[in-house]
């Protein structure tokens, strides 16, 4: 999906901004998310500590501990937040996208699949997901 050059290039810093890039920082955070199962700001910086030489090897450049603070991190979200550019950003990475073909049914076709439902005769059943403490919650109808 190319996500990496897209934050690179869609999301600028602030010329205070040293060391990796933001595309990189967030990269390796979504690493840490992912790995870790923790999506908490303030535990980054610690992880990272503990890989410097894994993580400098996987984006070829010199990383430190400080790329992953909880403010640098906060830089991101700030970033992500300005809806004009995550308008940009997911319309690039869309593009990335399997296309699936629209199809527009005639409108008796469509009656014909609705009237079961608009009549009473089916019903729609209940559409639920697994919490992670195996607890089923609904989530819709279809």
């Amino acid at each position: 999906m190319n996500t990496f050059p897209r934050l690179r290039e869609g999301m600028p810093t602030h010329g205070n901004w040293r060391g990796i890039s933001l595309g990189w920082t967030s990269v390796v955070w979504l690493s840490h998310i992912l790995s870790q199962g923790d999506h908490r700001l303030s535990h980054v910086q610690d992880w990272a500590e503990k890989r410097l030489q894994t993580l400098s090897g996987c984006i070829g450049q010199a990383v430190r501990a400080l790329d992953f603070s909880d403010d640098r991190l906060g830089d991101i979200l700030l970033a992500l937040s300005d809806d004009e550019r995550w308008g940009e950003f997911e319309a690039a990475l869309n593009q990335h996208l399997c296309p699936l073909p629209a199809v527009q049914l005639p409108d008796t076709e469509l009656e014909s699949y609705l009237n079961p439902v608009w009549s009473g005769e089916q019903s729609l059943r209940p559409i639920y997901r697994q919490k992670i403490n195996g607890e089923a919650e609904q989530i819709g109808e279809g």
